[in-house]
């Protein structure tokens, strides 16, 4: 409701030049894909997928009627600094285990860890955002970076950049959690002139240094 009462400010204004929306990927496409592009079936497998495939219609629905440009954005699992432990979603992973492994607390992970995401550093996500509103691009598209990455491969890290030596607490799989997640980025790349410039690590140890500090100032 809130997406629509802004498209219908953004009609009556009549002066908005572009919308750039956050949509996710990563709720959306089927969990069978690998390297899902912007053409495969959209099949939401939870209630926020549904809400953010709505606003991607509305949108569509806004600029085919009132001319209305857009970019949705479907991100994958965002993460970096700032990101807090609550309420981040699947890619508050990074926030709880960086967390957690800093202040020597033991994480626990489902189906163990086996699940993979892909997880775009918050400064790539930012870019993508400025691109898409500079190109002459409208519709939907994937930012991601194109890399399946594990659960457990994300704790490995986060133990060897926190200099944490324990092993991590298994608990059962969750009914309804998506078992992978992994998107083309070519669209990204044709469309917006935009790539991923932060690897894994390097996003990884940014993160960790924040939290690090972050913790350090709490004391």
């Amino acid at each position: 409701l809130g997406a629509i009462n802004l498209l219908e400010a953004c009609r009556r204004a009549g002066t908005v030049k572009k919308i750039i929306a956050a949509s996710s990927g990563g709720v959306m496409y089927s969990s069978s894909l690998k390297k899902a592009h912007e053409k495969h079936p959209i099949y939401p497998e939870s209630p926020y997928g549904i809400a953010k495939r709505a606003l991607e219609l509305y949108l569509d629905d806004y600029f085919a009627v009132f001319g209305i440009p857009y970019v949705a954005l479907r991100f994958s699992n965002v993460y970096g600094p700032r990101q807090r432990m609550m309420g981040t979603g699947e890619g508050g992973v990074v926030a709880i285990f960086a967390q957690m492994l800093l202040q020597e607390k033991v994480p626990f992970m489902t189906w163990s860890g086996k699940q993979t995401r892909d997880y775009v550093y918050v400064e790539d996500a930012a870019r993508a955002a400025i691109a898409a509103l500079k190109s002459e691009y409208v519709g939907v598209v994937n930012i991601s970076t194109c890399e399946e990455v594990s659960v457990h491969r994300i704790f490995d890290v986060l133990a060897r950049l926190t200099g944490f030596k324990g092993k991590p607490a298994y608990k059962p799989a969750v009914a309804g959690e998506k078992k992978r997640t992994c998107m083309d980025n070519a669209l990204a790349r044709k469309k917006l002139g935009w790539a991923p410039a932060v690897s894994l690590e390097e996003g990884l140890q940014r993160t960790v240094r924040f939290h690090r500090a972050e913790l350090k100032r709490k004391k």
